[in-house]
């Protein structure tokens, strides 16, 4: 932007994805998409950086999310929420970074109000990069190409990255993860200057790291237009200025931007989320409860990890969006980007 309720797994793949488009058409029937409410409170907003521009350290802003009305329902696109505007920065740079904590339904969905903000800031295009394997990209275009029927749902989740075992369901490949996608979809029709959606977790060689191949992959996102902005979802290691203290080594994706950013973490204060505690365990889990929000933001600060905090409350585990699914052998050249890590 510079000058430049719960519903019983389903038993196969087939019944898995006729399942998800039973969901997914009764959510269409009752809301847009990707836009189910985080609250029908306030959330506040924390700004925490720019502290090197010279701006507040601490900005309270308002995040309102409700439905729209039944009647209006069939016409509102996931963007149209009056009455209930997302207040955020005008955030001046060419890559923003959203740090989440993986496998939560609230996470994504702040990610899909940014995006709708950015859509009506900026003069240029919007560039959405989500954290899946480059492998996903071409299933990922079709889908957003296509009318989002049975047939265009059931062909995009026959990716092997949505059937990777249990143990590797990271949490990038939730229910919110597929709403999100679906909205994005949505958009891209109505929204014309939602210029692309590029999944960036690409192939690792022996030489080069994971992050590395990320950063590459969104600075050339980012040199496409001058005018464009690259919004970044991806876990919160990944969107770091700089490595946490056990961290040393290692350089966030973040880091290895070459043009201008801004960092935001995406932070849950309580509640559950699904994500791997450890390789090969994934779960839904607690997450750290933060109980002194203000010392939270001054340890953030004093590592110059983040430039803006975003406390987002009580957050809710979204589980694997096929959680029956089984994985093929893995072997192809996205083995290790499909199977994930770690990361929150």
């Amino acid at each position: 932007m510079s000058s430049r309720s719960k519903a019983a797994a389903p038993s196969s793949k087939e019944s898995a994805t006729a399942f998800l488009r039973g969901q997914l058409s009764s959510m269409i029937a009752s809301r847009v998409v990707g836009t189910s409410c985080l609250c029908a409170a306030c959330h506040q907003i924390f700004c925490i950086g720019q502290w090197l521009r010279a701006r507040p350290l601490l900005v309270f802003l308002s995040l309102f999310l409700t439905f729209p009305s039944t009647a209006a329902l069939a016409k509102v696109s996931p963007c149209e929420e009056a009455n209930t505007p997302f207040r955020i920065p005008i955030i001046d740079a060419d890559v923003v970074f959203f740090g989440e904590r993986h496998g939560n339904k609230e996470s994504p969905e702040v990610f899909l109000t940014a995006v709708c903000k950015f859509l009506n800031l900026t003069k240029g295009g919007v560039r959405v990069a989500l954290e899946f394997p480059t492998g996903l990209q071409s299933g990922l275009d079709t889908y957003l190409k296509s009318n989002g029927d049975t047939e265009a749902l059931e062909e995009f989740l026959s990716h092997r990255f949505w059937h990777r075992p249990s143990g590797f369901q990271d949490g990038r490949s939730s229910l919110a993860m597929l709403d999100l996608i679906e909205a994005l979809r949505v958009l891209r029709a109505s929204a014309g200057n939602l210029a692309s959606v590029t999944a960036f977790d690409g192939v690792v060689y022996m030489d080069q790291s994971r992050d590395a191949v990320m950063a590459n992959l969104i600075n050339g996102l980012s040199q496409i237009s001058e005018d464009d902005v690259v919004l970044v979802l991806t876990g919160s290691w990944h969107a770091r200025r700089t490595p946490a203290a056990h961290m040393q080594g290692y350089s966030p994706a973040a880091s290895l931007i070459a043009d201008e950013l801004v960092t935001v973490l995406v932070l849950p204060e309580s509640g559950d989320s699904w994500n791997c505690l450890r390789q090969g365990h994934c779960a839904s889990s607690p997450v750290p409860e933060i109980t002194d929000l203000s010392a939270y933001e001054e340890r953030i600060r004093a590592e110059g990890a983040f430039d803006y905090l975003l406390p987002v409350g009580q957050v809710t585990a979204s589980p694997p969006a096929l959680a029956t699914a089984r994985s093929p052998p893995f072997g192809t050249n996205d083995e290790a980007s499909e199977k994930g890590g770690n990361s929150p």
